[in-house]
């Protein structure tokens, strides 16, 4: 068994039990009467919690990959250190060299977070690791073995930990706490509220953004449609879950996916006080999220690194559930506050950064190789898993635009998932 996160293991004469110790407040407050004092609270309140996770008695690695979230810890942590307000001997960045591949190549952006703050970037080439390692993790641990993207970063950590630091710090969490808002969705949040002027203020930044009629489409879309009685949106949610549901998935292998999902299932509390509490609470309970984040700490410990997370501390999380949408999006622009919140300590580049990498080249590079074996063997040997016919498709045509968004994901975890599987 497992013991979930922010839960502890309380044993006594009754036997052993899990109890809860912590869980974001749903109807918790800030004391911010406009946008300007939600800004000023958050990035305090970042400075805080990234000041606090540079704790160490080595130096502190930075993971800096030219994005807005690792860019902006890296550039906190840098500014805490020039006013000795950093309780670590020193902090490095670090950022991968994918100079061979243009579609995941971030070094413009790391390169210009360095020279922004007069400080180096040490480049590290990712890491590929043969499918035989893979093999030998799930063997070792009895767990799914992680997938490429993830373990690309071995080489950069073990370099860190080389170069004498103790702990890495991460920027995952930035996607989920601070830019999770759905297009649009400020729309129905404030309309629930029936805070018109808010509504009206949405409405006159968008049109200068978008255009009137764009800006009215998103209104209807976004911000009525979603507020329909149950019973007429109700159909279109079945409706559109059949047309989602995995193909390439044998019926039976289905079938006992949605059974687990139901038991499992916990059932979103029925008072919230904003609409996007319900999507936040599913992150953040999410079985694959916790699956990858436990997984990435397990490797890291194996390099001898403590793998740190600000953006997933508990009052960043409370912060994200007690803010509204529309500062976490604003037209196209996703994570609007953590952008007005960093202005002056990251390049414009970078600040205004709307793209990301894409990192499908480190999946290729083994699928490519092992395209034989996938239809051969794997897909025979697990045709209780998969529809053979379906998935021998999805080897042959992952390459192509229409499936290689998520293909690679798909067979990466067939063969994730048969290496656990393998007896041994």
């Amino acid at each position: 068994m497992r013991l979930v996160a922010a839960h502890q293991l309380v044993v006594d004469a009754g036997g052993p039990r899990m109890e809860s110790y912590w869980q974001p407040d749903l109807w918790a407050t800030l004391p911010c009467k406009n946008d300007e004092e939600y800004v000023e609270h958050y990035r305090e309140l970042l400075a805080d919690v990234v000041r606090r996770m540079s704790r160490s008695h080595q130096a502190v690695a930075y993971e800096v990959s030219g994005g807005l979230d690792s860019s902006a810890l890296f550039a906190m942590a840098e500014h805490l250190h020039r006013q000795q307000n950093i309780p670590a001997p020193a902090i490095k960045g670090y950022a991968l060299d994918f100079q061979d591949d243009p579609n995941a190549n971030e070094l413009g952006y790391s390169r210009a977070v360095g020279q922004h703050l007069g400080v180096p970037i040490h480049e590290i080439p990712p890491t590929e690791m043969p499918v035989s390692w893979y093999r030998k993790w799930a063997e070792r641990y009895r767990e799914f073995p992680g997938y490429p993207n993830g373990i690309m970063a071995i080489g950069l950590r073990a370099t860190a930990r080389q170069e004498g630091c103790r702990a890495i710090v991460s920027g995952v969490g930035g996607d989920e706490w601070l830019g999770m808002s759905s297009t649009g969705a400020y729309y129905a949040e404030e309309l629930a509220a029936r805070q018109w002027g808010n509504v009206y203020a949405c409405l006159q930044a968008d049109g200068r953004e978008l255009g009137i009629r764009e800006t009215l489409w998103w209104l209807c879309r976004y911000g009525l449609a979603p507020l329909l009685p149950e019973q007429i949106k109700a159909p279109l949610r079945k409706v559109r879950r059949v047309e989602k549901r995995d193909s390439w998935l044998s019926a039976n292998l289905q079938e006992t996916l949605e059974r687990r999902r139901s038991q499992l299932h916990k059932p979103v509390p029925v008072q919230l006080q904003r609409r996007a509490q319900g999507t936040q609470i599913q992150i953040l309970e999410g079985a694959f999220d916790a699956m990858a984040r436990e997984s990435e700490e397990r490797l890291c410990s194996s390099l001898q690194l403590e793998l740190r997370k600000p953006l997933f501390n508990e009052k960043l999380i409370q912060f994200a559930f007690s803010t509204p949408e529309r500062l976490r999006s604003r037209g196209h622009t996703t994570k609007w506050l953590h952008r007005q919140a960093l202005k002056g300590r990251l390049p414009s580049l970078v600040l205004n950064r709307v793209t990301k990498a894409e990192f499908s080249v480190a999946f290729h590079r083994h699928l490519d190789s092992m395209r034989a074996e996938l239809v051969s063997e794997l897909v025979p040997r697990r045709a209780a898993w998969v529809r053979p016919e379906r998935a021998i498709t999805l080897c042959e045509n992952y390459h192509k635009d229409t499936f290689s968004a998520w293909a690679v994901w798909r067979l990466w975890s067939l063969i994730g998932c048969d290496a656990l599987s393998i007896d041994t």
